[in-house]
């Protein structure tokens, strides 16, 4: 078995897909409609432009597409008020595979910013979200015109036959997939990875670990790569190579809580010591004018150098939704700032 306490950070390479800096992009539901993504709208996070909107050179090697929730409001990650079904599942796929959706929108950026660049061979390398059966889903829904609904429900049916349901969701799940990305015209992108969408592993629901370990070896046999991003001290975390995945990295969750700069060194400790990358984290409270999540935010670039996960450590990105595509287009030198850090960090230029 492969064991996760490396002691060195992961680093960009097979693993990893040759993923360096994956940026993640919300695309599910949103009251505002902040999860629909146009063509301009990637531009500034696939190459680094400059104060005029003209790309100068490829910025982010990687890109996550994730939701957080559907159409319906049920959630992708574990819920226990509202867990996704079989239309959810659905939802998400037409939506990221339609002719005018997320996917179709970055190859026409790419497109466009390799004609600009005069490097017509580069391509986006791509990773999907796999939604979470989740454990207390007694109605998944019927995945054939001739099959029952399923129930992921351990309680009410037995243990066994709720994870071999939750195994037919994935299958059909994935199935689906790749024969979308198969015939979907995509000659700019490269689907690389797919994500396991819940951020910890549930103990408590009877062969959980199994569960993603087969799901990482189907995906496998895919030629696909399993990625994974827990939160912060997320139960089993420190085991991810024997669940299963391929590259992970942790989340510090330190512009989101009351901690000091010690978070990001705590996190990066951990991460190095379990083997993985590290996530970097933002919101559009950066923009407030006390600068306390500005310092914040700045506590993670500038703990790159500090803790060593700078380079080619595998680093996930989390922006909300589109923070950096707001920063990059901002009339007010204090914001756009907020983009040309990144921009140094990923190039290994940040200073302090």
């Amino acid at each position: 078995m492969v064991r996760s306490d490396s002691g060195a950070f992961l680093r960009s390479g097979e693993q990893t897909a040759g993923i360096n800096n994956l940026m993640l992009f919300y695309n599910g539901h949103y009251k505002n409609d902040a999860g629909v993504w146009r063509k301009e709208q990637f531009i500034p996070y696939i190459s680094y432009i400059d104060a005029e909107g003209k790309p100068l050179e490829w910025l982010f090697d990687g890109a996550l597409f994730l939701a957080k929730w559907s159409h319906s409001s049920n959630g992708f990650e574990e819920s226990e008020e509202h867990p996704n079904d079989q239309k959810d599942w659905q939802w998400y796929l037409d939506k990221t595979f339609a002719e005018s959706g997320e996917l179709s929108a970055l190859n026409e950026a790419m497109e466009e910013v390799a004609l600009l660049l005069a490097d017509s061979e580069h391509k986006m390398k791509v990773v999907l979200m796999i939604p979470y059966p989740a454990p207390n889903q007694q109605n998944f829904g019927a995945i054939s015109d001739d099959s029952n609904s399923l129930c992921f429900d351990h309680t009410i049916v037995s243990a066994v036959e709720a994870t071999r349901n939750k195994q037919k969701a994935l299958e059909w799940y994935i199935g689906q997939l790749l024969e979308r990305w198969e015939s979907a015209d995509l000659p700019f992108l490269e689907l690389k990875a797919l994500y396991w969408m819940n951020e910890a592993v549930n103990t408590s629901v009877p062969y959980e670990e199994g569960l993603i370990g087969w799901t990482g070896d189907m995906v496998r046999a895919k030629g696909l790569k399993f990625f994974w991003i827990p939160y912060y001290r997320a139960s089993l975390y420190w085991k991810w190579k024997e669940l299963g995945f391929d590259a992970a990295a942790m989340q510090p969750n330190h512009f989101f809580t009351k901690t000091g700069e010690s978070r990001v060194g705590i996190a990066a400790n951990m991460a190095k010591q379990a083997g993985m990358g590290v996530e970097i984290e933002v919101d559009s409270r950066v923009f407030e004018s006390n600068g306390d999540f500005r310092e914040k935010y700045e506590n993670y670039l500038a703990g790159g150098a500090r803790y060593g996960y700078s380079g080619d450590v595998f680093k996930g990105y989390y922006q909300d939704v589109k923070l950096l595509f707001d920063a990059a287009y901002a009339a007010e030198p204090e914001k756009r700032d907020i983009y040309d850090l990144t921009y140094q960090f990923i190039k290994g230029r940040y200073k302090r």
